[in-house]
Parts: structure tokens; sequence; C-alpha cells
């Protein structure tokens, strides 16, 4: 498995456009309120915006992420940086993937994939922010094998979003988006 679709399942990025993951009420136990398990499939009906996005390498120093305010909208990432002191700078280390975002209020509702390949995945969270502290606890995912929370770090800043995962023995990913 390459970094990108790892940290791409992991960082399946709440929404508007979500339909049959469930119908509960904000603060009830699917809707992140407990430990209760998430839904699985059909977790919204996104489609993709925006052009294949790849995963580069920047080199080993990782900047500072230093949080913000999460503003709604429909985001897409315009890049992939990979921080890591095994890879040469401006290595293109992972085919293209596509993602778009949708965030409203405290809800976040990803699509993930390619449709070349055939498989998308679909997933419904929701987040609270604390500092540059990013955690989400899934609403949805489209296989019970998936993911079911992420603490990642992150940047805000009008239309952008920077958000971090640390990807096991490989080192920090920035997927950088802008809203649409």
């Amino acid at each position: 498995m390459t970094y990108s679709r790892y940290l791409l399942q992991i960082v399946l990025v709440p929404g508007l456009l979500a339909i049959g993951c469930d119908s509960s009420p904000p603060g009830t136990e699917s809707d992140g309120g407990s430990d209760a398990a998430p839904a699985v499939g059909n977790c919204n009906a996104l489609t993709f915006l925006g052009a294949d996005y790849r995963l580069i390498a920047r080199g080993p120093d990782a900047p500072t992420l230093q949080g913000g305010a999460i503003a709604p909208g429909t985001y897409v990432p315009t890049a992939a940086n990979f921080y890591s002191s095994t890879r040469p700078v401006g290595a293109d280390t992972d085919p293209g993937d596509r993602l778009t975002v949708v965030i409203d209020g405290d809800r976040w509702e990803e699509v993930y994939g390619k449709e070349t390949r055939g498989k998308t995945k679909r997933s419904s969270w929701t987040f609270t922010v604390a500092g540059n502290r990013l955690t989400m606890k899934a609403r949805c995912v489209d296989e019970a094998t998936d993911e079911t929370t992420r603490d990642l770090t992150f940047e805000a800043s009008g239309r952008k979003l920077t958000v971090r995962e640390l990807v096991p023995g490989g080192g920090p990913v920035d997927v950088v988006y802008e809203t649409r």
C-alpha cells in the first residue's frame, strides 16, 4: 500500500450532501456522541470535483501547523506533501488519486479514490478542534474494517485547509485543500 492511499483512507475527510448514513439528530450515539459503532455503507452521494493529485516528497522538515477556524464549504486537494529524508525532494511517490470533502459545522463528508480503478470510498465524520488538533469520529464508513477515529493536526486560513497525518514508518503527510 502506498503512502497516499494509506493516508487518504485514514484521512478520508461533514456535510450537506449526506444520504442514507443515518437520520439521527445531532448528539445521538450514531452521530459520534458515544462509542457506538458507525453505520456502514451508503454514507453520502458526493461526486469528485477537481483533478487527481499526487503525493510529492518535500524533504525531512515539515512546517508547524497552527490550527485556525475551519470554514464550511466544499474542499478539493491541491497538493499532498510527504516529509521524509528517505525520498529525494520533488520525487513523485504515488499515482494520482481524487478526494472531495464537504464541511458543514462539525460534520465532514468525503469521497476518495480513483474512478479509473473502479473503487471509491465514502465516509461521514463529526469532528472537534482544540488548538491545532483535529479529532474525528466516524458516523458512517464504507466498509466495516475502515478506521473509525482520526487524530490529526491542521492549519486553516481563508479558503485553505492543510491536514496532517503521521504515517507509521513513513513520516508526516500534509494534504492541502482549497474550497471550491
